[in-house]
């Protein structure tokens, strides 16, 4: 009797099905990121101003019917946020010099430039930059983005 399957217990693939499998893989995709994305991650930085520090944290408003009784489908989990807070650490700068923007086709590269400071980063989901608001404390140097999420 012909067995289609080796020694070891997998099936034996003929050439056709293995490039036909290739084939398959590359048009569903198990990349990552998009060629798009990486693209725009690649991007030339404009000049060698340093990067500051920055955190991104995420938001959800929730009420007592989240809380106590569970009624939504809210969780802890960041696939439930409303919005993201990006605070950026910028000492010895004015809220004046400092120039903020969101790009990209999917609304996800936040540009952050002041005269000494330069940050270009992805954000993990998509935002709407039009009802974003930002908040500069002048004392503690720190730009604080609130971002909702789309």
């Amino acid at each position: 009797a012909v067995s289609n399957r080796n020694k070891t217990g997998g099936a034996i693939l003929s050439e056709e099905e293995i490039e036909a499998l290739k084939k398959k893989e590359k048009s569903e995709g198990k990349d990552i990121w998009t060629e798009q994305e990486v693209n725009v991650m690649a991007e030339e930085r404009p000049d060698d101003r340093p990067q500051p520090e920055y955190d991104i944290m995420f938001k959800q408003h929730v009420g007592t019917e989240d809380i106590y009784l569970g009624l939504s489908d809210r969780d802890p989990s960041s696939t439930h946020c409303d919005s993201l807070l990006v605070k950026v650490q910028l000492p010895n700068t004015k809220f004046a010099n400092v120039d903020l923007d969101v790009k990209g086709p999917s609304k996800q590269q936040l540009v952050v430039q002041s005269p000494d400071y330069y940050l270009s980063t992805m954000l993990p989901y998509p935002v709407n930059k039009e009802k974003g608001k930002a908040k500069f404390n002048s004392d503690k140097g720190v730009l604080e983005v609130t971002l909702p999420t789309i």
